[in-house]
């Protein structure tokens, strides 16, 4: 790939050359390396299909002779796809069966404004007397 990046790259700065000065030698430069990222980027699609044929073959080969194996396979991928769901009930049934946490109240200002209320209430009364 280092070549890929190597032939755009001259072609970009031969193109922007040739777009700003109209010089023609590097539009020949230009086109020429855009041909050669052509040639690098066929030449590795067809290492890549090649690379893919093989592997067909290899898994065709493997289906063939080891029928138990593709069964395993698919067995793992059912349970691939049952390991997040069973994850989720975990963790509900987890948050279910947890005690809850209880909030303390702080029942002390209740208490200073009734011992309040109560000591008016008397002091009210006592002046209700005299």
């Amino acid at each position: 790939m280092d070549d890929l990046s190597k032939q755009l790259e001259i072609y970009k700065e031969n193109y922007a050359r040739y777009r700003v000065s109209g010089d023609l030698s590097a539009k020949a430069v230009a086109d020429s390396a855009l041909a050669a990222a052509d040639a690098i980027i066929l030449h590795q699609q067809e290492l890549y299909n090649g690379d893919k044929d093989y592997i067909n073959k290899f898994i065709q080969g493997v289906k063939e002779s080891s029928p138990e194996l593709i069964d395993l396979h698919q067995r793992a991928s059912v349970l691939e796809k049952k390991v997040p769901q069973v994850q989720n009930e975990y963790v509900q049934t987890q948050m279910m069966n947890a005690s809850p946490v209880v909030a303390h109240i702080d029942y002390t200002p209740y208490l200073i404004k009734a011992g309040v209320v109560v000591g008016l209430a008397v002091v009210a009364g006592l002046a209700a007397t005299l």
